[in-house]
């Protein structure tokens, strides 16, 4: 009697799971919805126009204010030109000069990329955070004599404020210039824009 081998039971094989192909294309329709809703929000904000320029443009300028001084209009400028403000102080005359120029655009992309192109300012910039878009403030100090610049960009604008100081006792204390020069610089925003919604 010859013996056979026998034959080894060999199993089909199975099905490979769906699930991980399931699993992968949700994460793909996820990650697609994402990616367009970002794109989305990035034109819609790429096209805002919040300000609008008019001839009343410096009438919501906020004049800056530091340590009693009282700015007055020097003339009443033009849209995209500096509205230029005198400062005085009872006792003393002028003591200081203060302006601030808007450039409007088109839209918010325009501004954003002359922002972006424009010269950074001293060494010893710094950036504002809870001002526009963006902002960034400079300070330059000299015997006698002391300078605040800050510029903003918001929407489709973009600002530079600056105040130059004359005297000792007025530039003793620049933070204080700066935190008044950006509480202007809030408040014309905030006015600006309430001008360009009645227009």
């Amino acid at each position: 009697m010859i013996d056979t081998p026998t034959a080894v039971w060999d199993p089909p094989p199975s099905r490979p799971s769906l699930a991980p192909t399931w699993i992968g294309l949700i994460i793909c329709l996820i990650v697609v919805l994402l990616l367009t809703g970002t794109g989305v929000l990035g034109l819609r904000a790429a096209a805002e126009r919040r300000y609008v320029s008019s001839a009343e443009t410096c009438s919501a300028i906020v004049p800056v204010a530091v340590d009693g001084t009282v700015a007055s209009p020097v003339e009443a400028g033009r849209p995209g030109t500096a509205c230029t403000y005198s400062i005085r102080q009872a006792g003393e005359g002028r003591v200081g000069v203060a302006w601030m120029d808007l450039m409007f655009y088109d839209d918010a992309l325009k501004a954003w990329a002359h922002w972006y192109l424009q010269p950074k300012g001293s060494d010893n910039a710094r950036d504002v955070d809870g001002m526009g878009r963006a902002a960034r403030l400079n300070t330059v100090l000299e015997p006698g004599r002391c300078t605040v610049q800050l510029l903003v960009l918001d929407s489709n604008v973009r600002l530079t404020a600056q105040v130059s100081f004359l005297g000792e006792a007025l530039c003793a204390n620049p933070d204080a210039i700066a935190a008044a020069l950006a509480d202007s610089t809030r408040a014309s925003l905030g006015r600006l824009g309430e001008l360009s919604l009645v227009r």
